[in-house]
């Protein structure tokens, strides 16, 4: 089962791409959504997409999005300083520089990704000037304008905005001192995965000045917080380093979060039973849904279909809004138990609920094929490949589809 297709949690995260990993992004949106309240923005509006690089950087664009670099999570050393960068990225979407500053994209409208180019937003934050997604084009396109990078004025805007939005929520602006401090530290003439946020953000001395004016009274981030930041930075260190040396890094081994790290460390080495007996001793700090998420893609792996079932019905039941990725894993175990009607409805919800998605669509075209509706199938495939940007493909099995249904009987 190692190199089975029915794996929704990866065995390790690929560098340069948008990761969909429901736990980090929910622990982001419990540091996102009370700055973007008080900012007078609708959290349900604003999407945050991670990025799997090593390259430190954040930025905000059109269609109210936020994209964070892991690199970014893990050089953080503590949850204000997450805070700040988040508050810094919130404070340039209510300033509306980001709209401002892409204004430049000739017919660019709020169409979320599609309108800036995906290759384009994550050849500028990860520092690469090769294609990562969409394409080598719009991506040298977008570095050459620069048109993430904002001027002075801006910055310090988006700072003045960024502390006013910590006051209002309680928290402490040192975050932004220490961030940057450490950043202008780092500062020379090579580049490295410290300097590419310096290239979209300009620093300099008078924002470290203004962070440093005290609040009265000062802020704290609540405990809660605190400790989502280490879960996070506990997940992406587990899934990031090469598993032989998750076991052993120091950072994993003094985190409260020990035992899930090194849950993920044992599923990633393939030790599948080890990493069952590691994420039992995590109940005591791991999120109840997410071990049992993991349980779930452990369980399917080992073979254990009923078990892994079971597991996942219990995830889904214990979290408010489950993340596609979640119904694309318990759809994947529908499958392998052969209820292919079940798993039908549950890839329904997961394209409903991330229409940006390609998984859902693969998956389905699975279901499809089992159940002998080539014509389906075949349509599934044309949305996976659509969503993928892969135009040329997806036009052949959108043809193909068309070519060979019967009749009277919908696509899908």
């Amino acid at each position: 089962m190692r190199n089975s297709p029915l794996r929704a949690i990866p065995v390790a995260f690929q560098e340069n791409v948008l990761l969909k990993d429901a736990e980090v992004e929910e622990a982001l949106h419990a540091f996102a959504d009370p700055l973007l309240k008080a900012a007078n923005v609708s959290p349900e509006s604003v999407r945050i997409f991670l990025v799997s690089t090593p390259i430190v950087n954040a930025a905000s664009t059109i269609g109210d999005i936020i994209f964070v670099n892991t690199g970014l999570i893990l050089e953080c050393e503590g949850a204000d300083e997450l805070a700040a960068v988040l508050a810094h990225e919130i404070g340039l979407l209510q300033k509306h520089h980001v709209i401002t500053r892409l204004g430049a994209l000739e017919g660019a409208s709020k169409m979320g990704l599609g309108a800036v180019g995906l290759g384009a937003i994550l050849t500028v934050l990860t520092g690469n000037p090769g294609p990562l997604i969409l394409g080598a084009s719009a991506g040298q396109h977008l570095a050459e304008r620069s048109f993430l990078k904002f001027n002075r004025g801006q910055e310090s805007e988006a700072d003045q905005a960024s502390f006013a939005l910590l006051q209002a929520v309680g928290w402490p602006r040192e975050g932004a001192v220490s961030f940057i401090k450490k950043l202008l530290a780092d500062r020379g003439p090579l580049q490295d995965s410290r300097t590419v946020y310096g290239q979209t953000h300009p620093l300099h001395e008078e924002r470290i000045r203004l962070a440093s004016l005290k609040l009265t009274p000062p802020g704290i981030i609540p405990f809660p917080l605190q400790q989502k930041f280490r879960l996070m930075q506990t997940k992406i260190r587990a899934y990031t380093l090469p598993a032989s040396q998750v076991l052993a890094d120091l950072r994993i081994r003094q985190s409260p979060y020990r035992n899930y790290g090194e849950a993920i460390g044992l599923y990633r080495q393939g030790n599948l039973d080890e990493a069952l007996k590691r994420l039992d001793l995590s109940k005591q700090t791991a999120s109840p849904a997410y071990a049992e998420e993991l349980r779930a893609q452990i369980l399917l792996e080992k073979g254990a279909l009923k078990d892994a079932e079971t597991a996942i019905l219990l995830a889904l039941q214990q979290m408010n809004k489950p993340h596609s990725t979640v119904y694309v894993l318990a759809a994947q175990i529908k499958i392998a138990l052969g209820k292919l009607e079940e798993a039908r409805e549950l890839l329904d919800k997961a394209a409903s609920k991330d229409p940006t998605d390609s998984q859902p669509w693969y998956f389905l075209s699975i279901v499809y094929g089992k159940q002998n509706k080539a014509p389906q199938a075949d349509l599934a495939l044309a949305e996976k490949h659509l969503r993928l940007g892969e135009g040329v493909r997806a036009k052949e099995y959108a043809e193909r589809a068309q070519k060979n249904l019967p009749p009277k009987v919908p696509l899908i």
